[in-house]
């Protein structure tokens, strides 16, 4: 998803607006230093994954239309990792000229404070079509999910009905979709985030190697397009 500048500025700002709003955000920044940490541990590791196609059909989609193929991603907004990988992804989103989605799987894990919270804000944003909003700004407040006010930073990347929204974070839909993902983070045995799925291969960790990976998404681009 390509985003102008002048656009991402005033997700940054918002964003900024948010973590103000959170007045105890401070006191989150101790996970920091930990999380950084285990982010700089994770080695990415390659497997086949005959039954790609099972996991691509549910989640968050990052999309500019007319895709032809997806990067399936396993993350959650609290991993530093998950973080840490979004420069490659958007690489690989902008130099495939549309023709490549990310299909983000909400997976919220215990080691990630607030990444739960956080799922279900990205959720209910989606349900309003606001996920690239929310994407692009989340990863700015990944170190005090634990404190931000969600509907205020709803109202702040253009969620249009506050109010649905708020009402969403605890409704059954979102719940389901949540466990959806849950369910298939189950089902693949994800050991960590991220895991991507680029078709047949299966990544789990950090790209460590960037050509390797968008090379790897550019064989996917060749030999498989969406049903």
């Amino acid at each position: 998803m390509r985003d102008t500048p002048s656009k991402l500025r005033v997700i940054e700002t918002a964003a900024t607006v948010v973590v103000a709003i959170a007045a105890l955000g401070v006191f989150a920044m101790r996970y920091l230093d930990r999380r950084e940490a285990r982010a700089a541990a994770v080695v990415e590791t390659y497997e086949t994954e005959r039954d790609w196609r099972l996991y691509d059909v549910s989640g968050s989609l990052l999309t500019e239309g007319n895709h032809r193929a997806t990067l399936v991603e396993f993350a959650n907004f609290g991993c530093p990792a998950c973080r840490a990988s979004v420069p490659v992804v958007d690489s690989a989103l902008a130099e495939s000229g549309g023709e490549l989605a990310l299909r983000f799987r909400h997976l919220p894990l215990r080691v990630n404070p607030g990444s739960r919270a956080a799922a279900l804000a990205a959720i209910c944003a989606d349900e309003q079509s606001r996920f690239a909003e929310f994407y692009r700004g989340a990863w700015l407040l990944s170190d005090t999910l634990e404190v931000v006010d969600w509907t205020a930073f709803a109202a702040v990347i253009g969620v249009p009905d506050t109010a649905g929204f708020r009402t969403c974070l605890s409704s059954p839909v979102a719940l389901g979709r949540l466990a959806a993902d849950s369910a298939d983070g189950a089902k693949l045995a994800v050991r960590g985030t991220p895991t991507f799925l680029v078709g047949d291969q299966r990544v789990n960790g950090l790209p460590r190697d960037r050509t390797d990976f968008l090379e790897k998404i550019r064989q996917h681009l060749s030999r498989y397009s969406n049903p």
